[in-house]
């Protein structure tokens, strides 16, 4: 059988086979980080591909590794490219598109191969930037999966401990505490601590808000963030006649906006992600009746009325 994949993981309530066809056989693959031990992970294994990774990046241009690391980064949180031979820099976002087109209930191949096809772009980061830091003794990706499972084992002690939870709150509850406990919290840290400056601007400010409304700052009920939506909206217009930051009163309407969102049980990204899909569908509707260019903005408008009835 070809190389395959195959993940066990040991806990009191039974053991969990992640395993894809042609699994690799004893000797075939190498064990990744996790070591038997008494933590109920027991093994990690991946195909032979996996070693045969380059132990070092190709000879080129000089680069510095600092800033390669600081561009990748960028590129993956925004989208952007970050160098011309590294397409897959934007790859997080199409392996989320690539996922969501799989249907459930009628799996086609062509939509696992594209997923098969964004999740090594994914695999790729991970690679290129284990082999710089080994290059610089810092780790290897030997490092990475050990790290990965000592984490899957610490933060699951419902699973591969002895903890009894009664409830998917109390699950998260001990989440919490585990990961501040990570991060060496004492209590005295600000309520804000923990979440990436990395994170999507919309999910950020989602999770910074509601962090603030874990000790009580907060709207109570939706209507009060509209309001505020309006008040953002008239200090962004006096910014936009000269009396005030444009792009922090901008950022400010979109804070509120996720707020209200955050009030109405809403995920602003999810919601955001639906209207860019109605404007691209609805944009096209327009560019099948015939071609756009040299039509006036009256003429679009009237297309796109069209394309909204459709």
């Amino acid at each position: 059988a070809g190389g395959g994949f195959r993940m066990e993981i040991y806990g009191r309530e039974g053991t969990l086979v992640i395993e894809s066809p042609g699994s690799p056989q004893p000797g075939s693959s190498r064990l990744l980080g996790g070591k038997p031990d008494d933590s109920g992970l027991q093994e990690l294994l991946i195909p032979p591909s996996l070693s045969q990774v380059p132990d070092t990046v190709p000879e080129g241009p000089p680069f510095n590794v600092a800033q390669m690391w600081t561009r990748f980064g960028e590129a993956i949180r925004t989208g952007k490219r970050a160098e011309p031979d590294f397409d897959s820099a934007v790859s997080r976002h199409k392996l989320i598109d690539a996922i969501q087109r799989l249907d459930e209930s009628d799996p086609e191949l062509i939509a696992y191969a594209e997923v098969e096809d964004e999740l090594g772009d994914v695999l790729l980061q991970v690679l290129f930037h284990s082999v710089i830091a080994r290059e610089h003794g810092v780790f290897d990706i030997d490092d990475v999966a050990e790290v990965m499972r000592q984490k899957l084992v610490r933060r699951h002690p419902h699973v591969f401990g002895d903890i009894d939870v009664a409830s998917a709150a109390e699950v998260k509850a001990n989440w919490d505490r585990i990961k501040k406990e990570e991060r060496g919290d004492t209590g005295d840290e600000s309520a804000l601590d923990g979440v990436p400056p990395g994170m999507p601007g919309l999910h950020r400010a989602a999770k910074i808000q509601n962090r603030a409304a874990k000790v009580g700052f907060d709207w109570d009920e939706a209507h009060q963030g509209m309001a505020k939506i309006n008040e953002e909206l008239g200090e962004l217009l006096s910014a936009m006649s000269g009396d005030g930051d444009i792009e922090a009163e901008l950022g400010d309407v979109l804070f509120s906006v996720v707020n209200l969102a955050r009030h109405l049980d809403l995920d602003a990204e999810v919601a955001l992600r639906g209207a860019t899909d109605r404007f691209e569908e609805r944009f096209r509707r327009m560019e099948a009746k015939g071609a756009l260019d040299g039509l006036d903005l009256d003429a679009l408008n009237v297309r796109w009325d069209q394309a909204k009835r459709t």
